[in-house]
């Protein structure tokens, strides 16, 4: 029933998709290897399909790896994302329907997850499930490609992720599937284990890559503020009541994120006046091969 495709550049990864292989609903796995390590290290298994990538691009590697399913569900899953619980399989398939063309999971974190990171999740993955229907705010788009699973057909009639984007491929589906009268859902019952513990370097450089898409999708751009403001104040306030000493470090991180998506949108000028983009940023690739 479902074919999971995943983009992989780093083989120390390679467990959490073989962890896929234990659900019977996962027909395929198509692992598009662009470590060019990983074909020697794999099982025996009928479902692997391994295609080797001489470089990434987050729109036409999963294209690429969707035009080689066999099945009626596309599960697309980031490299460091591992899935978890009995039902996480029968659970996608649960979810899509006639009217339901995408269905996303929730995100669960380690114990060694900072408390910044444990508490966003609080807000961007509750516990309820939720069907959204327009595309009103932003948090009607949201989507994340860390645990994303699209009907094939309709991926197919609306073209699939598009190409030659630095990131956030999954906002610009996710508005095209409710556009065209679709609903997506989250179900918190799909989980995976997956989390982030940025240097604050990092963190500047991956919601840079956020500010370049965001210049690019002004529609998406403009209904991020709030949904950040009241993520910001979400996390304020418990951090506020249990762990005050680390307000400073809140408004360091919140301050770099913030400072990071403005100079993204701004992009052009810094390239203008000579700036290196690939140095400040995630995607090198992106500069390398679409950077018009």
């Amino acid at each position: 029933m479902i074919s999971a495709i995943i983009p992989v550049s780093d083989p120390r990864y390679l467990e959490n998709q073989m962890e896929l292989l234990k659900y019977q609903e996962i027909k395929q796995l198509i692992i598009l290897d662009s470590s060019l390590q990983i074909k020697n290290n794999i099982p025996n298994d009928k479902r692997i399909t391994i295609i080797e990538e001489n470089s990434f691009d987050h729109g036409v590697t999963r294209n690429k790896g969707a035009k080689l399913s066999s099945y009626p569900i596309l599960l697309f899953m980031t490299q460091d994302a591992k899935p978890f619980g009995e039902e996480f399989a029968r659970e996608i398939i649960k979810s899509i329907d006639e009217k339901i063309k995408g269905v996303y999971g929730k995100h669960l974190t380690t114990n060694q997850a900072n408390l910044f990171e444990r508490i966003e999740r609080k807000f961007v993955y509750p516990d309820e499930k939720i069907i959204k229907f327009q595309g009103y705010n932003f948090k009607d788009i949201f989507v994340s490609n860390v645990c994303f699973a699209v009907e094939s057909r309709t991926f197919e009639e609306l073209g699939g992720f598009p190409e030659g984007v630095i990131c956030s491929e999954e906002l610009v589906l996710s508005k095209k599937i409710l556009s065209n009268g679709f609903s997506i859902m989250y179900n918190p019952k799909i989980t995976v284990i997956h989390q982030h513990d940025e240097k604050t370097s990092e963190i500047f450089k991956r919601w840079f890559d956020v500010g370049v898409a965001f210049s690019k999708n002004p529609t998406i751009s403009s209904k991020f503020r709030s949904h950040a403001l009241k993520l910001a104040l979400f996390v304020f306030l418990i951090i506020l009541k249990e762990k005050p000493k680390l307000i400073p470090e809140l408004t360091k991180r919140y301050v770099t994120r913030g400072l990071a998506i403005e100079i993204g949108k701004r992009h052009k000028l810094l390239k203008a006046a000579g700036v290196d983009l690939k140095k400040i940023s995630n995607n090198k690739n992106f500069w390398l091969k679409f950077d018009r």
